[in-house]
């Protein structure tokens, strides 16, 4: 014969404590999972016409590191760099990697460029991008010309 558990007692308290804790580890690890998702840029949010910043705003990069932005397909866009104790300086155009087919717009230091290489210290980025169907100037007129800044560090 078996035994009749009694009104309120739990038969096997063991297996139910450990169902619980394997529960609450569950949902604990689904909590933290979402939390740990981040941007490309640092955690920070981008606006919806930028897909990628290349570094990561307060990245540490060597002095002959890519620097650039990866745009909506729609946009075109524009770098200016601004290096530590100097002037800054707008990319020119013939002197950009990527695609800008793409939206991406990327520089790279050589010595027949704007920079042999970065200079050591705190740089500046700003890239302006404005719809592929206009020029600067139209963008400019139209009040349809936005930007971006961020920072990244030559070490």
């Amino acid at each position: 014969m078996h035994a009749v558990a009694g009104r309120g007692r739990i038969e096997h308290p063991g297996r139910v404590l450990l169902i619980g804790a394997l529960v609450l580890v569950g949902v604990n690890l689904l909590i933290l999972a979402g939390t740990e998702q981040s941007t490309d840029d640092g955690g920070a949010e981008l606006p919806s016409a930028i897909e990628r910043l290349i570094p990561q705003p307060g990245a540490v990069i060597r002095p002959q590191d890519d620097v650039g932005i990866d745009l909506r397909d729609d946009l075109q866009g524009q770098l200016t760099i601004d290096p530590p104790n100097d002037a800054q300086v707008t990319i020119s155009p013939e002197d950009y990697g990527g695609d800008s087919n793409l939206g991406l717009y990327t520089f790279r230091p050589a010595p027949d460029l704007q920079f042999r290489e970065f200079a050591p210290g705190n740089h500046t980025v700003t890239a302006e991008f404005w719809p592929r169907t206009m020029t600067y100037t139209e963008a400019l007129e139209a009040n349809r010309l936005s930007s971006h800044t961020w920072q990244f560090r030559v070490g």
